[in-house]
């Protein structure tokens, strides 16, 4: 399949200051296309279609039906099992990632949002937004064995390199949830300084910085990312980006850091060395999950209004497709490698 690709480069790279986003090239969209192109994926892509309540999963684009609310998901190290969080249904549903055959379903709270598997796959953390709470999910027997208060409004979840800890972004005290995964309880709590609502997150390769994206009151209102110094537990800079909340992943093999905003139509490519916002490019309306793959070399991007996955390539910062979903509203997404 060829897929039409109108990017403009930008002209050089632009500073950012912390409150203020100075002009950057924007990219043109291409034609939406209706069938995904496989060279485009190395592994697997995992996408949830919250409207529809179902799984895609690309380049065949096979649907896997009986996940209302399907919302945020995670796959599991060794590739086989997906969890995926029901919103507002309360529900978090354990799935086969090869079948879609759902293994158990869950009830943990009124409204579900991040949910992640530990490097060793032996637990799944699922973010109970109205309870305050994240539930510990023992993934072999497929059942809750704690249940572990976080503060107000938790948000979404990420492990450090080596499972021994779990971040969890809490929106309604501006903070982050440091969890023991020895022991299953919380044993910090870490100011983020000026961020509106810790939103999402991803860590460096390193272990050592935290990006995280905000969650500001309105719509309109600029939406930011800020970089989070871990030895330091301290916020060492913020980058103006899209409007709105959105995701925000870091390139596994390089240094670009990427940032949605599911109050627009663009995806933020940041320099993580910089600090600076290189380019940004258009995608489809209404984009808010983001993941590369484990190479570097394709982003994906989930547009929820547009109904779509679009597709970057990360080598030379082109939208390269725009895939109709099989559903609506997709939301977040999963692949093998950068989870």
């Amino acid at each position: 399949m060829t897929s039409t690709n109108l990017w403009r480069r930008a002209i050089g790279p632009v500073a950012l200051a912390t409150s203020f986003l100075l002009p950057v090239a924007v990219a043109q969209a291409a034609p939406a296309e209706h069938h995904a192109d496989a060279a485009y994926f190395p592994a697997p892509v995992y996408v949830s279609l919250q409207k529809s309540g179902t799984i895609e999963k690309f380049p065949d684009q096979t649907v896997y039906p009986g996940f209302p609310g399907a919302h945020y998901l995670a796959l599991s190290p060794d590739g086989k099992t997906l969890v995926v969080s029901g919103f507002k249904t309360g529900q978090v549903y354990i799935a086969d990632a090869k079948t879609g055959k759902k293994r158990a379903t869950l009830s943990i709270g009124k409204v579900v949002q991040g949910v992640k598997i530990d490097p060793q796959g032996n637990y799944a953390l699922a973010v109970n937004a109205s309870g305050g709470r994240v539930a510990v999910i023992d993934l072999a027997h497929a059942k809750v064995v704690q249940s572990i208060a976080v503060g107000h409004k938790p948000h979404n979840v990420r492990f450090s390199r080596d499972g021994r800890l779990a971040y969890v972004t809490v929106q309604g005290d501006d903070d982050l949830a440091v969890i023991d995964m020895a022991t299953l309880k919380k044993v910090e709590s870490i100011p983020v300084t000026g961020l509106d609502g810790p939103h999402n997150l991803d860590l460096s390769a390193d272990g050592r910085r935290l990006w995280i994206r905000s969650h500001p009151a309105k719509a309109t209102d600029t939406g930011h990312v800020a970089m989070m110094n871990l030895a330091q537990e301290k916020v060492v800079n913020s980058l103006a980006v899209g409007p709105f909340h959105g995701g925000v992943d870091l390139e596994p093999t390089g240094a670009y850091v990427l940032a949605t905003d599911i109050g627009g139509h663009t995806v933020d490519v940041m320099d993580r060395n910089a600090l600076t916002v290189i380019t940004r490019i258009t995608v489809g309306d209404g984009p808010h999950g983001v993941r590369m793959s484990d190479d570097g070399h394709w982003a994906y991007v989930t547009a929820t209004r547009g109904n779509e996955l679009d597709v970057i390539d990360m080598r030379n910062l082109k939208l390269v497709d725009r895939i109709e979903t099989k559903g609506k509203f997709p939301f977040w997404l999963a692949l093998d490698g950068n989870r």
